[in-house]
C-alpha cells in the first residue's frame, strides 16, 4: 500500500478515493501533498468518522454497489439522507444510481 501511495504522489494523482480503513492513516499525508481525499463509507458512522479525519468530502455507497458494502446493507436512497444530516462536508452518492431520474433523485436527498 505504501508504494501505491508513492506512485499515486509521484504521479501527481489531484484527488485520491479511499475506502476500506482507517480515513486517518493517509489523509493528512495526502493532503499535505496537494490532493483531495475522500473516502467511500457505508454508514453514518463511518461518515462520522471520516470528517473527524479530515476528509475533503465522502462517498455514501449503498448496498446495491456491489463489492463490500458494510454490514448494514443499506440502500444509497436511505443513507444518503441519513448521512447528509450528520455531516458538514460534501456528500456523493454511489450504488443503484443509473439513470438522471435516479441521479436527481440523489442530489434531492443531499449528495
Amino acid at each position: 500500500l505504501e508504494q501505491i501511495m508513492e506512485i499515486i504522489i509521484e504521479e501527481g494523482v489531484e484527488i485520491v478515493f479511499t475506502s476500506a480503513g482507517n480515513p486517518n492513516t493517509w489523509t493528512s499525508h495526502l493532503q499535505k501533498k496537494g490532493m483531495i481525499v475522500v473516502h467511500v463509507v457505508s454508514s453514518v458512522k463511518f461518515a462520522l468518522k471520516a470528517q473527524e479525519a479530515g476528509v475533503d468530502a465522502v462517498v455514501a455507497e449503498g448496498f446495491e454497489a456491489g463489492g463490500h458494502n458494510g454490514r448494514d446493507e443499506t440502500t444509497t436512497f436511505t443513507l444518503i439522507p441519513m448521512v447528509r444530516e450528520q455531516i458538514k462536508i460534501p456528500l456523493i452518492a454511489a450504488g443503484g444510481i443509473a439513470t438522471g431520474r435516479g441521479m436527481l433523485a440523489a442530489m434531492v436527498l443531499g449528495a
